[in-house]
């Protein structure tokens, strides 16, 4: 209680220490920082941290507004972002309850809960995404429908899910490396069919690149020195020795044989191994494995299932997963919807970009759900984005 009691009493100082030398702090990052903690009115998870914002992204601040309900607040919250961030960053992120927890009723499914208290791990995996850029650079315009809070975009479908496998909850290396061998024997009995991964590389460098979401955490876990952010890296092809010492080490560590069948340098265990250990930790602890009809691997949310589509969507830095209406039986098709929502009357805002629709929308839509992000290697440096924009599809998110 008193190590996260001051835990707590550092991110706050840290946060005032920061907006008080005129730093460059914005919104998200700081819903982000102050996630574990509660408020009593759900509200405030959002207007307690406006006082210590620096950076509005050259546009007027956000104001508190309590005249929304806790729904609405999220919703605007999410959307003002976009506005200012010019991307879709803001819907990165696990969007399940955790803890036994509900999310706001009502809430659409692209809007993050901000209320809900998050694993610290998953802090340092949102983090990280800023690494990736999935869509390539490629830009649409993003539209809010205030009726049903429906948010219009445009993205590259990818592929379907055909396979999941287990969860790993990280809380002993024993049931990290059970479920390592797990997601590895689903792996092969796929590059059994196929042969070479879709990229054109070997599946192993595709898992073992797919295991640490191919980027090295780089200080040791030592957050004080980079604002409470962990550093990460995007992998090389030297990182593959580091993680077959990482291989060995958590072997001898869950037979409790160290000593005798291996010998690791403290530089090993320091500048390699450490850091292989937290970015595998940080890309799938409660993390779901799949694989795709094309062959894909990747992790998405706890909740992934058969079916789900992976999705690239432009103004993102990484992949998401949206579900479908297909049944394992129906999956060859795509281009089925979630649900039907008329937007009799909806206002529209264009949240990026300069649209002469902005007014009112009377259309049916189809829309499907935000399951969450995802890596799915082999698409996240913008391979999977089309560049041609009639290839690109418009989505629609409740």
């Amino acid at each position: 209680m008193l190590t996260a009691f001051s835990n707590t009493v550092l991110r706050i100082d840290n946060a005032r220490q920061q907006s008080q030398a005129w730093l460059d702090v914005d919104l998200l990052s700081l819903l982000w920082r102050f996630r574990p903690l509660e408020a009593s009115d759900k509200r405030d998870k959002v207007f307690a941290l406006l006082g210590l914002v620096t950076n509005w992204q050259n546009k007027p601040a956000m104001l508190p507004d309590y005249r929304m309900d806790v729904s609405t607040t999220f919703v605007q919250t999410a959307a003002n972002i976009v506005r200012r961030t010019m991307s879709l960053t803001v819907l990165a992120g696990d969007l399940d309850a955790v803890l036994n927890r509900k999310r706001v009723e009502d809430l659409a499914s692209w809007v993050m809960d901000w209320s809900l208290p998050c694993l610290p791990i998953e802090i340092d995996r949102v983090s990280s995404l800023g690494l990736y850029d999935a869509s390539g650079g490629h830009t649409s315009p993003v539209r809010l429908h205030q009726q049903h809070s429906i948010l219009e975009a445009s993205g590259s479908y990818i592929d379907y899910i055909i396979a999941v496998g287990e969860v790993s909850r990280h809380t002993q290396i024993s049931e990290t490396l059970a479920a390592i061998r797990s997601w590895n024997f689903e792996t092969q009995r796929h590059q059994e069919l196929r042969g070479s991964y879709p990229t054109g590389c070997t599946y192993d460098e595709a898992f073992w690149r797919t295991l640490i979401g191919d980027v090295v955490h780089t200080n040791n876990g030592d957050t004080r020195k980079t604002n409470n952010k962990a550093s990460y890296r995007r992998a090389t092809t030297d990182d593959f020795e580091a993680y077959r010492a990482w291989r060995m080490w958590s072997r001898c560590i869950a037979r409790d044989t160290l000593s005798r069948t291996a010998t690791f340098t403290q530089r090993d265990l320091d500048d390699g191994i450490s850091s292989i250990h937290y970015a595998l930790k940080t890309a799938t602890t409660s993390r779901r494995f799949f694989i795709t009809s094309k062959g894909y691997i990747g992790f998405g949310p706890r909740t992934t299932q058969l079916g789900d589509e992976v999705w690239v969507l432009s103004n993102s830095k990484v992949p998401f997963l949206l579900s479908a209406t297909h049944t394992p039986a129906q999956l060859p098709h795509f281009g089925r919807q979630h649900n039907i929502k008329k937007c009799t009357g909806s206002g529209l805002s264009t949240l990026i970009g300069c649209d002469a629709r902005d007014g009112v929308c009377n259309e049916p839509h189809g829309c499907r759900r935000m399951v969450g992000d995802c890596f799915c290697y082999g698409i996240m440096d913008g391979e999977g984005c089309a560049a041609a924009g009639e290839a690109m599809k418009q989505v629609y998110l409740v």
